[in-house]
């Protein structure tokens, strides 16, 4: 594009400022301002993270094997015990949420119920926000693949 006499005036301001930017290397204003930004972002995603991390549970689906029931004290029928204590509406009404499970033992086992599949009945301790409870569980197959997994717990409330 020739350069007329309408923008000669332009381009000579544009040079201008461009030669000023580059004479200005002492400009640390813009680092600090671009540092302290950066550190802010990261600051506010790390928190994020840590305040909306999800639980254990989201993270870590339960598995069982189909067909080998889990034992009492097993990571899967601890799982829902916890799940089970926590959704229950006094529970939920009290604002008690489950801080610890303590050990739990086998009190009977059934082969063979009424309908065909297996029953594991178990207790044990279960630390609240409320205090201790013995909490008395069975765990049952709710299908004939035995696939599916039933608990049943007594309110400790």
């Amino acid at each position: 594009m020739p350069e007329t006499a309408s923008n000669s005036g332009l381009l000579a301001r544009f040079k201008a400022r461009y030669a000023a930017n580059l004479a200005r290397t002492g400009d640390v204003r813009h680092k600090q301002l671009a540092v302290a930004g950066i550190l802010l972002g990261v600051c506010l995603f790390g928190a994020y993270k840590v305040i909306w991390r999800p639980s254990a549970g989201e993270r870590f689906p339960i598995t069982i094997t189909p067909g080998v029931m889990p034992a009492c004290d097993s990571s899967p029928s601890r799982r829902l015990l916890r799940q089970v204590l926590e959704a229950l509406p006094a529970a939920r009404q009290a604002g008690v949420t489950v801080v610890k499970l303590g050990a739990f033992t086998e009190t009977g086992f059934v082969p063979v119920t009424a309908k065909g599949t297996e029953m594991r009945l178990c207790s044990g301790d279960v630390f609240l926000t409320s205090g201790r409870h013995d909490v008395a569980f069975t765990l049952q197959w709710t299908s004939s693949a035995r696939n599916e997994l039933w608990i049943e717990a007594d309110d400790p409330f």
